[in-house]
């Protein structure tokens, strides 16, 4: 038992849970056709890095279906989305890298980044995953990007 967990500390100190290998991330899981934020937000949960092999020509902020706590309840929907073509900000922010995490405080205040989906000339569309920053939250360039892109 103590030789697997000794090799076990071995190959996590050489890097042998998928870490510095050299292979590049997989390209965006981009889907077939945007119909609307009430068929995506509740079931596409999936996200991916955003890449330069997705060029969006619009974005479609989402408001977050609403679970009311009570037993027989379910969620309500989401609602229509918020739609722009003027997404360069946007975009150049979800490209950003996560930051390292720190070793120093972070608050406990729990930030939900929107739910944004990109969509290209084609009319497919990508739920891209948002840079987080040194505590693990959104990056603000993300937010405050998608706060000027629609503003409520």
């Amino acid at each position: 038992m103590r030789r697997w967990l000794i090799m076990g500390v071995l190959v996590l100190a050489a890097g042998g849970c998928g870490g510095g290998t050299g292979t590049a991330a997989p390209p965006p899981a981009v889907n077939e056709r945007w119909e609307s934020c009430d068929r995506v937000v509740a079931d596409d949960q999936r996200t991916t890095r955003l890449d330069d092999s997705f060029q969006a020509t619009s974005a479609v902020i989402c408001p977050r279906p609403m679970i009311i706590a009570r037993p027989s309840a379910s969620a309500v929907p989401a609602g229509p989305g918020r739609q722009s073509s003027d997404v360069a900000a946007l975009v150049a922010a979800l490209r950003l890298p996560d930051e390292e995490p720190t070793d120093g405080p972070c608050t406990l205040i729990m930030i939900t980044p929107p739910w944004i989906a990109l969509i290209d000339a084609q009319g497919r569309w990508i739920h891209p995953g948002v840079p987080v920053d040194a505590c693990g939250k959104p990056r603000a360039e993300v937010m405050d990007a998608a706060a000027k892109l629609i503003p409520e």
